[in-house]
């Protein structure tokens, strides 16, 4: 690949080759290596779901690695002489990091566990690893010393093994002893959990969990047309910091009827900082063609047939006009067509809307008994 060229990859698909220019975005299974690049020699590789990639050793200079949407990436060592972004997302290195070059790295609430983090070899560069919003090392056995200053701002955390820290850290903030990673996740302000959207009746209900919130604001809902655009749609929706274990959050967006729409969550911290989640979007009507539902008029029964290569586990709900649950179903997707049938001889005559939920694909259906 070169030039502009974009391939996406989901389902149980798999790339080989070389990556020299363009962009490559993996939403695929958690199967082990569906990607033999090897290295980087240039262009964009985007991880957006949580996978395994042994043969990915390093990131070259002008290219780059990013790790999005609450993915996990897991690797064998990597040298990184490009750019690495986690974003929202882990990378989960089992031996060795290295930074070296003109290598750097950014967070957006995003976490790197290292076993060892080799020494930053930026002889011939200024280049340091900065933060456009928070983030955390965690180190589990090594931390060698640096040629460079390894950051130029107190946002990113470093997790140490021991009581020791290595030279040049820079202005790193730093939590000793923090065993299992523990400290690195609570150096984040917020840990998104979940975060979901479904079509109840009166418009779009987004629904969103928590696990930790630390010196955290609010929320607040956005909502575009193209998944590149957004808009504020809510007010602002204040941090539950106060409560215990996981917090809950709702609010539903009463002016969405027709046609797709994409959400996403703006995160503010008490600093001003700003952060992002991942985006989910609801498709109404009859607009994707990987969802048929028969008959339609319906009776009896109600079949949902998914027709895509996305694959995983899908959850489908029957909702009447006024948001009253009156079926549901649930199943895992393994291959490229799947079929679930609800029984609904039971069921008022009036109009429903039908919600199907594939991975981080929203589908809406308007039916209805006569």
């Amino acid at each position: 690949m070169s030039g502009s060229a974009v391939v996406c990859i989901s389902g149980a698909g798999k790339i080989s080759g070389n990556l020299n220019g363009g962009t490559v975005i993996y939403n695929g299974s958690t199967a082990s290596d569906p990607i033999n690049l090897g290295n980087l020699g240039g262009g964009t590789l985007r991880i957006r779901s949580s996978v395994t990639l042994n043969n990915l050793t390093a990131i070259n200079s002008g290219s780059t690695l990013i790790v999005e949407n609450n993915a996990k990436l897991t690797v064998s060592s990597i040298d990184v002489n490009g750019t690495l972004i986690v974003d929202r997302a882990v990378l989960y290195v089992n031996n060795a990091l290295g930074i070296n070059s003109n290598g750097g790295v950014c967070f957006n609430n995003g976490i790197v566990d290292v076993s060892q983090f080799r020494s930053n070899d930026q002889t011939n560069s200024s280049k340091v690893i900065s933060a456009s919003a928070k983030g955390c090392y965690v180190v589990r056995n090594g931390f060698n010393n640096f040629n460079q200053s390894l950051t130029n701002t107190s946002n990113v955390s470093i997790c140490l093994p021991g009581n020791t820290a290595p030279n040049n850290t820079g202005s790193a903030t730093l939590n000793y002893s923090c065993a299992g990673g523990g400290g690195c996740y609570a150096a984040l302000p917020v840990r998104l959990v979940s975060f979901q959207a479904q079509s109840v009746g009166e418009g779009v209900r987004l629904d969103w969990t928590t696990s930790m919130e630390k010196d955290f604001d609010y929320f607040q809902v956005e909502r575009g047309t193209d998944a590149t655009s957004f808009e504020a749609i809510s007010p602002q929706i204040k941090s539950l910091g106060g409560q215990e274990d996981n917090r809950k959050y709702s609010w539903t967006d009463v002016d969405a009827k027709n046609g797709t729409f994409y959400y996403r969550l703006k995160q503010v911290d008490l600093d001003k900082s700003v952060i992002y989640s991942k985006i989910v979007g609801v498709t109404f009507d009859g607009e994707n063609k990987g969802v048929l539902i028969t008959p339609n008029p319906f009776s009896n029964e109600l079949s949902i047939t998914l027709n895509s290569p996305i694959r995983g586990n899908y959850i489908i709900e029957l909702y009447s006009t006024s948001g009253q649950l009156h079926a549901t179903a649930v199943g895992e997707k393994t291959g490229t067509v799947t079929t679930q049938t609800l029984t609904t001889n039971t069921l008022p005559a009036g109009f429903y809307f039908a919600n199907i939920r594939l991975g981080d694909q929203y589908f809406v259906r308007k039916v209805i008994k006569p």
